[in-house]
């Protein structure tokens, strides 16, 4: 357990790398699979973005895993302290660029700019506040989950990825992310953008929903 506690042993996980997840919603997700869980699920690791803040306090990375679902296991590093988190994409957003997201009508997602949403699509600020609805459940009617903005905003860094294309250069990153006490079993909401330095349709937007993960439940075989 403590070797996923330190920054180093992320910086260089390879594509290819297992992770064994032994959490709760990982066990769930084996039930309801017919998969046998005991051990937790195993996934591949098959991309990797590694985004490093312009202010040099915090590092992100996130590992796209595939196996019995499809999600991303975040490792957040400030200083010397490790955050690991879960997600999954939403699937109900419609990931896209600035202007795709405007044209299929997601103001929502930014600060009202006034009249002309179609201005300056670079221009527009994420909000501080999500509203997401979840369905009903076993035990009650649809519910609306209220996700605030963490303190420190959107920040802003540069992103590699693995596998890289050949002469593949860093680009523009923005991460924010969100927070919410609302009874829920994904409390984290993550906006991710990706480019869009120089052009006016923006970057490309995915929105995700997850939850903190214990060390313990993280095990890793790198490649």
């Amino acid at each position: 357990m403590a070797e996923v506690l330190n920054p180093d042993f992320w910086r260089d996980v390879q594509p290819g790398s297992i992770v064994v997840l032994s959490d709760a919603q990982a066990l769930v997700e084996a039930v309801r699979q017919g998969l046998d869980g005991d051990g937790g699920l195993n996934y591949e690791v098959k991309r990797i973005l590694r985004v490093k803040s312009l202010n040099d306090l915090a590092e992100w990375m996130l590992l796209r895993l595939e196996g019995a679902d499809d999600v991303w296991l975040m490792v957040k590093i400030a200083g010397q302290a490790v955050d690991l988190r879960i997600y999954f994409e939403v699937p109900e957003f419609p990931a896209g660029n600035r202007a795709d997201l405007i044209a299929a009508e997601m103001y929502w997602l930014f600060e009202d700019p006034g009249p002309d949403w179609q201005a300056k699509y670079n221009d527009l600020k994420f909000t501080d506040r999500i509203d997401i609805d979840q369905g009903p459940g076993n035990q009650g009617p649809a519910t609306q989950t209220r996700y605030h903005v963490k303190p420190f905003g959107a920040q802003y860094g540069t992103c590699t990825e693995l596998p890289s294309e050949p002469g593949a250069a860093p680009s523009l990153a923005t991460i924010v992310e969100y927070l919410t006490a609302d009874p829920t079993d994904n409390p984290e909401l993550l906006i991710l953008e990706l480019g869009g330095e120089g052009d006016p349709h923006g970057g490309y937007i995915q929105m995700m929903l997850g939850c903190s993960m214990a060390p313990s439940d993280v095990r890793v075989f790198k490649k």
